[in-house]
Parts: C-alpha cells; sequence; structure tokens
C-alpha cells in the first residue's frame, strides 16, 4: 500500500523527491517532499480533511527543528522543509489509500497554486 500512495503522489508530482531506497524501505513508512511548499502547513491542511500525517524525520518529530537526518543524507533544506510522512498500519485498504492520495493530492496541489500566485 505504501508504493499505491507513493505511486499516486509521484504521478501528480513528478517533482516530488522520496527519500530512502528504492528496495530497501519499511513497507508502511513513506517519507515524501514536496520541494518549495511548507510540510507542516501540509500537515495542517491534510488533517482538516482527515488524512494524518507528520513531517520532517521520525527522529526529529516534534522538536521544531529541522530534521539533522534529513540534512545527513544530502537532502537540501527546501527540500526538507517539505516533507511529510505517512505512516500506514494494519487498518489501511488499499480504498482507503486511494481515497487519501486523492485528497493529498488535491489539498497539495491547492497549496502548489497558492504559493505560486
Amino acid at each position: 500500500m505504501r508504493n499505491q500512495l507513493r505511486d499516486i503522489l509521484t504521478t501528480a508530482f513528478p517533482d516530488a523527491v522520496v527519500a530512502g531506497h528504492p528496495k530497501h524501505q519499511l513497507s508502511g513508512y513513506l517519507h515524501i517532499s514536496f520541494p518549495g511548499l511548507d510540510g507542516e502547513r501540509l500537515i495542517f491542511l491534510l488533517e482538516s480533511k482527515g488524512v494524518l500525517v507528520a513531517s520532517g524525520s521520525a527522529c526529529a518529530a516534534n522538536k521544531g527543528l529541522r530534521s539533522h537526518v534529513l540534512g545527513a543524507i544530502g537532502m537540501p533544506d527546501e527540500v526538507a522543509d517539505g516533507s511529510i510522512r505517512v505512516t500506514l498500519g494494519h487498518l489501511n485498504t488499499p480504498e482507503n489509500i486511494e481515497a487519501a492520495g486523492q485528497i493529498m493530492v488535491e489539498q497539495i496541489s491547492a497549496e502548489y497554486d497558492r504559493t505560486r500566485k
């Protein structure tokens, strides 16, 4: 299901940056960045639509700091700042991943439109 969500988002946003090795990742974890956007604002927008995500890396969660982990893997600040983390669990289904993916595409598209004005 991680791959399903990743594919929805990278198809809609070809400039999105997926962190991690393509094959050696945790199956229920997606870290994706949307360059030029604010990850904290994305969290607010997505949560307002019922999609729960987090920002940065798990190592820097809730510290209000830019992730040293993302910096250590060479992720530029502009990319790291637009990062969100999605953790999937055993209760997720392909259907709700599809629904969440569509909400994410709508909200992220609107945010890109807003920032380009």
